[in-house]
């Protein structure tokens, strides 16, 4: 939003006590020190230059870990996620994985992804297709059953699995 960086993530639950350490732990674990650091004047810089001249312009990348940061600021019992690491370098990605795995302890998350390889998290797995379930279960259920989900993985397993690794 094009508010200031604080503002932006305590929308999110207003009520909030002790801000600083929350919005630190928040950016933190959605991997965005960057902006931190980009930011001039910290949690007071504006994240547009339309209303200050000394804001910050955000990359897609950097808006999706923001929106996630918004996520982690607020205190919660479940989540629902859509597609959380769209715009994120695979890096930033498995670091925000790692850190929801750890976050969403005891919580309730519900995330949608077309990348097969974040689902590693999941304990359970619905598979949708033209707006049906087609299949429900656990992913080694999942691959063991040889049906529409293992067909879907193997598409995937194959691009990463084409001879050696070049380094």
């Amino acid at each position: 939003y094009s508010f200031t960086l604080r503002d932006n993530l305590t929308i999110a639950d207003e009520a909030q006590e002790n801000v600083e350490e929350a919005a630190a732990a928040a950016l933190r674990n959605s991997c965005c020190e960057d902006i931190l650091k980009q930011a001039g004047r910290g949690l007071d810089t504006n994240l547009t230059r339309f209303f200050a001249a000394d804001g910050i312009e955000l990359s897609g990348g950097q808006h999706q870990k923001l929106a996630l940061a918004r996520t982690f600021f607020r205190r919660h019992t479940a989540l629902i996620l859509d597609e959380p690491s769209s715009n994120i370098d695979p890096k930033a990605e498995n670091e925000i994985f790692q850190a929801l795995q750890s976050l969403t302890q005891g919580k309730m998350t519900i995330f949608t992804s077309h990348r097969l390889s974040n689902v590693f998290l999941a304990k359970r797995i619905i598979v949708l297709e033209r707006g049906k379930v087609v299949e429900d279960g656990t992913q080694e259920e999942l691959l063991r059953n040889k049906q529409r989900y293992a067909e879907l993985f193997k598409y995937q397993q194959e691009k990463y699995m084409v001879g050696e690794a070049p380094c």
